[in-house]
Order: structure tokens, then C-alpha cells, then sequence
């Protein structure tokens, strides 16, 4: 009978990129190999970086890690090292696979078996990570065991995983510490500690060459810090750094649509929410509206209506107040957009929500001078919030629809 497979001890062999890649992927195990350039392709692996020089035995790991799974798959051959069935397995799960890597495979060898194959759906549940030799392989396994937890709703003992594998990683691999603090930030309930984990993830990976990494970790910070800030200025001008630092790290339209619009969604928010006030109120709007209008190059109307529908009323509501040489023109784009949004949320799905923005564009055509429609929307804005149980905002319509007969009484004009 054969010897059953494992990893060697952690004395001796060398540090394994495991995790440092997305999954599965991320699973993979290279071979041993010996040498200079052996040392200098594993410390690039775990930096992440996929285009490396590799030894031939790890070539399959570098089409792997470079999203080419079909090519890792054929340079698996008979010579690519003693764990050439366990990462075929990663790469192209069966059933079959599994069994055989049950039977063949022991120790750290068999958890990651056991973890890949719970990713994949093949196996009930991962293993535990505290179990593992190597620690590389516990902090992989924590990665995953807290995704189960997570996903049972267990969110205190996934805390606790996430924290023991970090510590793990910490001192041998920092991009796989970087993740682990990265989705410890996302369960901590503490804000200022998952600043903190935020924060010591983006030390960690100062040197990745993970793509989108550093932009992920960039765009936490951010969320975390604009979700503390209120109205403090330096909190939110911290908040605003993050975002656009998240951009500078790569995020982009085409790279992270849903993230790309998150971000500069956010980052116009965050400029409007600072004080307009002081020289520099007139540059902090235009990047808002800017940032508005980048967000809207990646939510679509069909596609995400809420996201696309909460933006473009950002943007008009900036393009009222935005300091121009053109007002007009900023002001008859804002009422274009409130007809629009008027006809996505519908007054019969949506009253509270066609009245706000019956109430804003009705300001923004008093704005224009054109009197008698902005009457006739708020009219029909404060019979909604009457009829539905917004007294104020009931009264803040009059109070415009006041503010704009006298307006009208006082240039002599005559409502038609």
C-alpha cells in the first residue's frame, strides 16, 4: 500500500503562495523545486505576481494564476511534481476527483482537498483551520472556514477564524494577511477596529502586485470612514482621499463596474456633504457633478435602476446649486433629468418619491423663472406629503409656493 500525500513540514519546505490568488486558483500547491530562481519565482508568487519567471514544473501555476485555466490544465502532464492530481482537481472538480484525493491524500494535503472541494459544492463542510501544520494552510483554511460561518450567520465565531489566520499569515505571507484583515474589517462590529484591520491590510499589500487589491482594500477604507465621518470635514476629506486612492490603485469602469460606480457615487456624496462654503465650494461641486456622471457611465436604468435612479437625482440635485458661467443650461439639464426620474418612480408606486422630486424640480424651474409649472408641480407635491403623512414637507411645499407669488407680485407678472 502507498504512502499516503501530504505537504512537507513546515521546517522544511519553503512558504507556499496559497491564498494570495483568487480561488480556486488560490488552492493551487507547487511542487518542489530547487534552486535561485525557484526562491525568486515563490517570493514574486507571493506578491502576486502572476508574470513571473517560473520553473518549468510550475508553469501550469502561472496560466493558473493569470486566469488561463485551460492552459494550466494541459501543462499539468505526468512530470508536473507529486501534486499534479490534487491541483488538476482544483482546477476541474468531479466527484471522481474528490474520492480519489479522500483516499490518496493525509494532513495539510487533505484539508485543502477537503477545502476546495467545499468550494466547488462537493463536500459538506471545510475543514478546521486550527488543525493545519503549516501555517499558511491554517490561514487559507481560516479564509474559507469563515465563509462558511458567514454564510450560517455565524459572524462572531467567523470574527475569531479571520482574526487566528491573520496572525497566521502575518509573518509569511502579507498579501494573504492583507485579505484575511481585509474581510475581518467587513464582520467587525467595532468601526474604529475595522479602520484599523483596513488600514494594516493596505501596509501589508504596499508592495502587490495583486490586481485589484490594493483598489478593493482602498474603496473598504473609504466606505468605513465616510460611514463615520457625518458632517466632520477632516473625516470626510479622509473619506474622499480614500476613495480617489482606490481609483489610483487601478478601480476602474472596466476593471470593477459595481465598485468603480460605488466609489464615485460615494465620492460625489461625500464632496456635496462638506461645507459649500469658503473659495474652494465652486471645485468641490464640479467634482461632484463629475464624479456623479462617472458613476452613471456604469449604472444603467435597466440594469441597476435603484443605484442608476439615486445618482441621477445627486446629479440634478447638484446641477441646481452648481456655480457656473452657464446656469441655464446646468438648470434645464436638471429639470430633464427630474422628468425622467418622475417617470421611473411613478406617483403609483412611489408617492413620497415623485413628490421629493416634483418638489425639486419645481425649484429648479423657479430657478429658470418659469413660474407657473414649478406652481402646478408643487401643488401636486404638497397634496402627497398631505396625503401620506409628511406634514413638513407638506409645508416646506407652500412655503416655495409662497415664496414664488411673491416673487411673481413683485416683477408684476400674471399667472396663467
Amino acid at each position: 500500500m502507498s504512502l499516503l500525500l501530504d505537504l512537507p513540514d513546515p521546517s522544511e519546505g519553503p512558504v507556499q503562495p496559497l491564498g494570495v490568488f483568487p480561488l480556486p486558483a488560490g488552492f493551487l500547491v507547487l511542487p518542489p523545486a530547487a534552486g535561485a530562481d525557484a526562491d525568486t519565482a515563490r517570493r514574486a508568487l507571493l506578491t502576486g505576481d502572476a508574470a513571473a519567471p517560473l520553473p518549468a514544473s510550475w508553469a501550469f501555476a502561472g496560466h493558473a494564476f493569470a486566469g488561463r485555466t485551460e492552459a494550466a490544465l494541459e501543462a499539468l502532464t505526468a512530470d508536473a511534481g507529486p501534486f499534479a492530481a490534487y491541483n488538476r482537481f482544483v482546477l476541474a472538480p468531479d466527484d471522481d476527483g474528490w474520492t480519489a484525493l479522500a483516499a490518496s491524500t493525509q494532513g495539510d494535503l487533505r484539508q485543502l482537498a477537503q477545502a476546495a472541494a467545499w468550494f466547488h459544492g462537493l463536500g459538506d463542510d471545510p475543514p478546521p483551520p486550527l488543525a493545519a501544520r503549516r501555517p499558511e494552510v491554517a490561514a487559507l483554511l481560516a479564509l474559507v472556514t469563515a465563509a462558511g460561518l458567514l454564510g450560517d450567520g455565524h459572524a462572531a465565531a467567523a470574527h475569531m477564524v479571520l482574526a487566528e489566520g491573520a496572525a497566521a499569515a502575518r509573518p509569511i505571507s502579507p498579501l494573504l494577511a492583507a485579505q484575511l484583515l481585509g474581510e475581518l474589517a467587513r464582520v467587525e462590529t467595532d468601526e474604529e477596529a475595522a479602520v484599523a484591520h483596513l488600514r494594516e491590510a493596505l501596509a501589508l499589500a504596499a508592495d502587490a502586485r495583486l490586481p485589484g487589491l490594493r483598489a478593493s482594500l482602498q474603496l473598504s477604507l473609504a466606505l468605513c470612514l465616510h460611514q463615520q465621518a457625518g458632517t466632520s470635514r477632516p473625516a470626510l476629506l479622509a473619506a474622499i482621499d480614500a476613495y480617489q486612492e482606490a481609483v489610483h490603485a487601478g478601480l476602474s469602469a472596466e476593471s470593477d463596474p459595481a465598485a468603480y460606480g460605488l466609489a464615485q457615487s460615494n465620492l460625489g456624496l461625500a464632496y456635496l456633504t462638506l461645507p459649500m462654503a469658503g473659495p474652494g465650494a465652486p471645485l468641490r461641486m464640479a467634482v461632484a457633478v463629475q464624479a456623479f456622471r462617472e458613476a452613471l457611465r456604469v449604472y444603467d436604468r435597466e440594469a441597476q435602476p435603484e443605484e442608476w435612479a439615486s445618482v441621477q437625482l445627486n446629479l440634478a440635485n447638484a446641477l441646481v446649486y452648481l456655480p457656473s458661467s452657464h446656469p441655464e443650461e446646468n438648470l434645464a439639464q436638471a429639470v430633464e433629468i427630474y422628468e425622467e426620474l418622475l417617470a421611473a418612480r411613478p406617483r403609483a408606486l412611489d408617492p413620497l418619491g415623485h413628490a421629493r422630486i416634483l418638489h425639486n424640480q419645481a425649484n429648479a424651474l423657479a430657478h429658470l423663472g418659469i413660474f407657473s409649472p414649478a406652481l402646478h408641480k408643487l401643488e401636486e407635491a404638497h397634496k402627497l406629503f398631505h396625503w401620506h403623512g409628511e406634514p413638513g414637507l407638506a409645508a416646506a411645499a407652500l412655503e416655495q409656493a409662497q415664496q414664488i407669488n411673491e416673487k411673481i407680485a413683485a416683477a408684476g407678472s400674471r399667472v396663467d
